[in-house]
């Protein structure tokens, strides 16, 4: 048996091997070799390198994923079944460190991240940490207007939150997602057994987005404590073409008003509820408003791929859930 429980309907993940270590860096990808070459050298080259580097391969068409593991001598685990947030899952059921830290492969690592990164959970009461996702490249429209508009980064000051910061902002409904980005984040171990894996029928592959601001959510409403690092760096390559930003944009809405319900089923509270009936709903009749009125501009570029993802995530099916996945 896994030492972390497991969501509903998540697959069975390998087990840990070998003894346990201080850190353990976990890298989901699918059928992008280049990037995850790139991603791979970058991870190596660290100051403060991982003890164990984990590739989990999202079911890639091909061999190549393996071998480029096996050149770069990182562990190589297949996850047959799509998901991002599956593919963590498993990532983190075969970790073996304390610490666990997670990025995808469209990532370029700071020389000094890991070592921020350990340095960030210097505090024993922190449960989680994220830290500050830059472009790696602007120099095309779709990424200038995704970084000016729906930036991963969160500034340069550093931040904690708690179960206060939760219970104050219950009445409007908690923004899990100002925490961090999935692309930079990492968790204690013992973070994992005692608040649940990410949600599987969240981000991409399912709903399409928010896993990570979900298990961020979950670990403040009860009690845990999550902590924003500026200085744990990395640099994301943003979508270069309108047409795939149009699709991460309809998906980021989409899993974002799926998580709304899932995180109001958990958390018996008004405020999740009241973004989805009102504040949403209002928030884009003034900007269709505006899209037919002015014509287009950067904040209503996609909006209504936004719409469609909004309604999708109304009515996407959660299944039946528990109050947390523990």
């Amino acid at each position: 048996m896994s030492r972390f429980q497991s969501p509903p309907d998540s697959p069975s993940r390998s087990a840990p091997a070998g003894p346990p270590c201080d850190l353990s860096l976990v890298i989901c990808t699918r059928d992008r070799p280049d990037a995850l070459s790139r991603c791979l050298r970058a991870v190596r080259a660290q100051t403060h390198p991982a003890d164990e580097i984990i590739v989990v391969d999202n079911a890639s068409a091909d061999r190549l994923t393996r071998c480029i593991c096996a050149a770069a001598g990182v562990r190589y685990v297949r996850e047959d079944t799509p998901g991002l947030d599956i593919a963590r899952n498993t990532g983190i059921g075969a970790a073996r460190g304390r610490l666990i830290a997670l990025t995808d492969d469209d990532t370029l690592a700071s020389p000094d991240w890991l070592a921020e990164i350990r340095w960030a959970f210097r505090d024993p009461d922190i449960d989680a940490v994220t830290g500050n996702v830059r472009p790696l490249r602007l120099d095309s429209f779709a990424a200038r207007l995704f970084e000016a508009e729906w930036p991963l980064g969160r500034g340069e000051t550093a931040k904690d939150f708690t179960f206060d910061d939760f219970r104050a902002a219950r009445s409007v409904g908690f923004e899990a997602w100002k925490i961090g980005a999935g692309a930079n984040m990492a968790f204690r171990a013992r973070t994992f057994a005692r608040f649940g894996l990410f949600d599987p029928v969240l981000d991409a592959g399912a709903a399409g987005c928010s896993g990570d601001s979900e298990l961020w959510y979950r670990i403040l409403g009860q009690g845990g404590r999550c902590h924003y690092h500026p200085g744990a760096v990395v640099w994301h390559a943003h979508r270069e073409t309108e047409a795939a930003l149009k699709h991460q944009l309809r998906a980021y809405m989409r899993g974002h008003v799926a998580a709304l319900r899932v995180q109001a089923q958990r958390f018996p509270a008004h405020g999740n509820l009241r973004r989805i009936a009102i504040a949403l709903p209002v928030w884009f009749a003034r900007r269709v408003v505006a899209r037919l009125c002015r014509g287009r501009s950067p904040k209503t570029w996609f909006v209504f791929s936004e719409l469609r993802g909004f309604v999708e995530g109304l009515f996407y099916p959660l299944g039946p859930r528990r109050r947390a996945l523990i």
